[in-house]
C-alpha cells in the first residue's frame, strides 16, 4: 500500500458521478507465526480513498449530491460493491457512494 494521498486528477483517473476510487487495505491474519489467508482477507471491506467523483444528481431537484468522503479517508464498504480497475498498473477498487458503510475516525 502506498502512503501518499492522491488528489483528484493526480494520476490520470477521475471517477464520474458518485463513484469512488479506493486502494484496498488487506489485513494479514497471523496464527502462530504463519500468515493465514481467509475469505475476508482476500475480499477487503476497508480501503483508502484515492479519488471521488463530483456526486450524483438528485432525482427530483437535479442538484448534485456531494459525496461525504475525500481523498485520504479510510472507509468501510460492502463486499459485493467492488469493481476492480487497473490504474497506472495498480489494481484498485471502484465503488458507488451508496456502498459506503462508514468512515474511520
Amino acid at each position: 500500500m502506498m502512503d501518499n494521498v492522491y488528489q483528484d486528477g493526480d494520476f490520470g483517473f477521475k471517477p464520474l458521478n458518485d463513484l469512488i476510487l479506493i486502494e484496498p487495505i488487506r489485513a494479514a491474519v497471523r496464527q502462530g507465526g504463519l500468515i493465514v489467508a481467509s475469505a475476508e482477507v482476500l475480499r477487503p471491506t476497508r480501503g483508502k480513498v484515492l479519488a471521488v467523483g463530483p456526486g450524483k444528481p438528485h432525482e427530483k431537484t437535479g442538484k448534485i449530491e456531494p459525496i461525504p468522503v475525500k481523498a485520504g479517508d479510510v472507509v468501510l464498504f460492502t463486499i459485493g460493491s467492488i469493481q476492480e480497475v487497473k490504474v497506472e498498473g495498480r489494481t484498485l477498487s471502484l465503488i458507488n457512494a451508496s456502498a459506503l458503510l462508514g468512515v474511520e475516525a
